[in-house]
């Protein structure tokens, strides 16, 4: 399994801003008649983690494989899976929050 690619069903997020250009880019037709406003492809994150379709992992979450089997991510040190990748899709105007992490603070205080 150490070499085997890992293949994710990973969620689709609706959206009240969304549409359905995620759903024909990436083949899921069935979900044709919702708003989809984000896909997660890649995600251990609680609120939409990602789920192993193949090898002997099949069924378990990304977050608890890498958990688990740290051999298949390189040994990694870092307590949380590193990673999020997810697309976008908005088709009317949205406000984005920003929340800067203690080091954005520091430096936005000092200028």
């Amino acid at each position: 399994m150490k070499d085997e690619v890992l293949f994710l069903k990973s969620p689709l997020k609706e959206k009240i801003y969304g549409g359905n250009r995620i759903q024909k880019k990436f083949g899921f037709l069935e979900e044709m008649n919702k708003k989809i406003g984000e896909y997660w492809a890649i995600s251990a994150h609680d609120n939409g983690v990602s789920i192993i379709t193949n090898t002997a992992c099949e069924g378990q979450s990304l977050k608890e494989v890498y958990e688990k089997h740290r051999e298949l991510f390189h040994h990694d040190k870092r307590e949380r899976f590193p990673l999020l990748v997810k697309s976008n899709e908005i088709t009317s105007p949205v406000s984005v929050p920003v929340h800067p992490d203690d080091d954005m603070r520091r430096y936005m205080s000092m200028t």
